[in-house]
């Protein structure tokens, strides 16, 4: 697809979502051009910040593919979605505290800081087993900790720092939201470089190991002759079928970004977004 058709095709799909989830985003439509870039580069980003992995004497590897991506790499990216984010809603004359009540520098550090204690505590994936409430009670044991890393003059730094994570887990304010938002999608635009590069990991339907909700994800998935989801997929029906990135996309930038990464990405817009619009669900 030709980049005027992925542009074009971007703006009738937003206006769409616009009118599904009955959003009244801060600012008009995206501009295609802007978001274009901004897709484009993150895609880049994506791919840079996971490890290439060839043959190395030291370690024996000769894998031409690229590493899953780490912690490291998913805050990276997360890092500079938000910073594109912020960059397009804030002019220079107007304090970026007026928009989101907090200092850059405060924003950037809960970024850097959201899930770095899951290098200590892992992350256990969501088959439906994970006790969300005991690994939110680990992870505020170890903010608190890494708070102490401060300064003591940074001592309100630390509490607005808090404050900005304790906000992006009860999805409340701004950019709580927008922080909750850009975690999803660092993930979905991850998986969407594997789709571009062309080796993505895919789950099956045979397989007897997914979990439930996997299974009612992959009823929806594409590719049903050859029963198997592409990991973009998986990651974009849990949150864009129920809606759970537009819902806490209060001014529509990260959703328009997700959309046009998977644009570029695969050269359509998924094929059960199209069915979803036909019976638009409310919010």
């Amino acid at each position: 697809m030709e980049r005027e058709e992925i542009k074009s095709l971007y703006t009738s799909i937003m206006m769409k979502e616009k009118k599904a989830v009955q959003a009244i985003w801060c600012r008009p439509i995206y501009q295609a051009d802007e978001i274009f870039n901004t897709a484009t580069r993150l895609l880049e980003i994506a791919k840079l910040s996971l490890l290439s992995r060839s043959f190395n004497q030291n370690y024996h590897l000769s894998s031409a593919n690229i590493a899953y991506e780490s912690v490291a790499a998913h805050t990276n990216l997360m890092s500079a979605l938000v910073d594109y984010a912020i960059s397009y809603e804030c002019d220079n004359c107007i304090p970026i505290e007026e928009n989101y009540s907090f200092s850059y520098r405060e924003i950037m550090e809960a970024v850097r800081r959201h899930d770095l204690p899951e290098n200590e505590i892992g992350d256990i994936p969501d088959d439906g087993r994970r006790d969300d409430t005991a690994k939110a009670i680990d992870e505020q044991e170890y903010w608190y900790k890494y708070s102490f890393m401060s300064p003591p003059r940074d001592l309100l730094f630390e509490t607005h720092v808090n404050s900005i994570l304790s906000f992006m887990n009860k999805r409340a304010t701004t950019i709580g939201r927008l922080l909750h938002v850009a975690d999803k999608a660092s993930a979905i635009i991850a998986t969407l470089r594997y789709d571009l590069d062309g080796y993505p990991p895919v789950k099956t339907f045979d397989d007897k190991d997914i979990s439930e909700i996997d299974r009612i994800a992959m009823k929806l998935c594409d590719n049903q002759e050859d029963g198997m989801c592409k990991a973009s997929e998986m990651w974009s029906i849990g949150y864009f079928n129920i809606r759970e990135t537009t819902k806490y996309d209060d001014y529509g930038f990260v959703t328009g970004v997700l959309v046009m990464a998977t644009l570029i990405a695969n050269g359509r817009w998924y094929e059960w977004r199209n069915r979803n619009y036909k019976n638009i669900p409310h919010i």
